[in-house]
């Protein structure tokens, strides 16, 4: 049996969950071939308290071999059961990232497995298309820009103000840590349908995945966030998987793909996304309306759908461990001009200190909740809202319950001098 001799791309996870390679001319020369590996478990995440996971060779014949790159076996083992490599880590005392390459050749094919134990917290921000200017970054792992769309066709890939997003990539030089991940779809009906439409025919999904990956090698960025909002019916769970299993395996291991999710319902198959995706963007906001919080960390009288707390256990208990959420926060608040009203709108928390003095309106505190809200003269709650004490104590909340890190919506709504995003970056220290 012929081998082919590979070199081992040892994964740099640097400061975050994930690293990526290049997009730029060689990144067809990186790309993994799936054709006799479990694709699903091309990466493999592991707990610091040490266990033990496996994947299958799918390869017609028995005959292969499997190797760990150079220092990896410091702190992991493997074993064979038929056709089943079966990966073990040991408990992880010092809570550092460790990162392999497990190397399997078979009929003269390579193909990767990546381990990494433990993680680097994140904190993501959700850029929106029409900013003036540009991001303060320095703070960030993540930017998410907002918006790419799926075409009119269903079957190719459309991005809102590409020469924003261009600037936004090119940030990348001066901080080469930041992943910039281009969030396609958005809460419009629009987008919702074009994803129905794209994720129901199979020659659909193959072009819009070809569409994404040439924009990703001309323009140089991290990933694509899925933020369809969101699936309805068995049947468009299903044709979502199928995307995002096509999807990971046309970009092999290293390209990040997330998904948002809303915080108060689970509408996506996460048991079976486990095996495709990096992370989830869980968004803690818009769960309700005065008198009701819209983003509570703990139920208390003024919660009514949903806390954060109950949303976040809920993506676990639907199959999404906890090293693989974000927890979203608004930067904004959502406010009733009418009590009893079903109308609300969007006051950034940059324009709250207005807000309060139009409404001759004072901030309020719910101690079990954890959250601010704002009430009127009268002491009607008016306004549900973030401000730097409650993400603070979402912050520790993360750190305590070992989620992955924290995102917001959006960073226009901040305040000039980011009173927010560096309450979120202090807080996951």
């Amino acid at each position: 049996m012929k081998l082919v001799k590979m070199n081992l791309f040892i994964a740099c996870f640097l400061s975050t969950i994930l690293s990526c390679f290049s997009c730029g001319e060689d990144y067809d020369s990186v790309m993994p071939d799936f054709s006799f590996l479990n694709v699903d478990k091309a990466k493999m995440y592991f707990d610091n308290e040490g266990e033990e996971k496996s994947f299958a060779v799918l390869s017609a014949s028995m005959d292969f071999s499997v190797s760990m790159s150079e220092g990896t076996n410091a702190w992991a083992s493997y074993r064979i059961d038929k056709k089943n490599v079966i990966v073990k880590v040991e408990k992880n005392l010092s809570n550092e990232v460790r990162t392999g390459v497990i190397t399997i050749q078979s009929e003269g094919k390579t193909s990767q497995v990546k381990i990494q134990q433990g993680f680097t917290r994140i904190l993501a921000g959700y850029v929106y298309q029409s900013y003036e200017g540009l991001p303060d970054v320095s703070k960030l792992t993540h930017v998410n820009y907002a918006f790419g769309h799926i075409n009119g066709s269903y079957n190719g890939l459309e991005i809102d103000n590409i020469e924003k997003f261009r600037q936004i990539i090119a940030m990348k030089k001066q901080y080469p840590n930041l992943k910039v991940i281009l969030s396609i779809g958005g809460a419009t009906q629009l987008d919702t349908n074009n994803f129905f439409h794209m994720t129901n025919e199979a020659s659909n999904r193959s072009a819009f995945i070809n569409s994404c990956i040439k924009a990703m090698k001309e323009y140089g960025f991290d990933g694509f966030d899925m933020d369809w909002e969101t699936p309805t019916s068995q049947k468009e769970r299903e044709n979502f998987n199928a995307l995002m299993k096509e999807f990971r395996q046309a970009v092999g291991a290293d390209v990040l793909l997330t998904v948002a999710s809303p915080a108060h319902h689970i509408e996506f198959d996460f048991k079976t996304l486990d095996n495709y995706i990096d992370f989830v963007n869980v968004m803690g906001y818009d769960i309700d309306i005065p008198p009701y919080h819209q983003s509570g960390l703990y139920r208390s009288e003024m919660t009514n759908k949903c806390s954060i707390e109950e949303g976040m256990k809920a993506h676990m208990e639907s199959g999404m461990p906890a090293y693989k959420l974000v927890m979203g926060v608004p930067f904004y608040g959502l406010a009733i001009d009418q009590i009893g009203s079903k109308d609300y709108r969007f006051v950034d928390y940059r324009a709250m200190d207005q807000f309060k003095s139009e409404k001759n309106a004072t901030e309020a505190w719910d101690d079990k909740a954890c959250v601010p809200y704002i009430k009127d003269a009268q002491g009607n709650f008016i306004c549900t809202f973030d401000n730097t004490r409650s993400i603070g104590i979402k912050c520790q909340y993360i750190k305590d319950q070992k989620y992955l890190g924290m995102m917001f919506w959006h960073y226009d709504a901040d305040t000039e001098d980011g009173v927010l995003r560096n309450a979120a970056a202090e807080g996951l220290k």
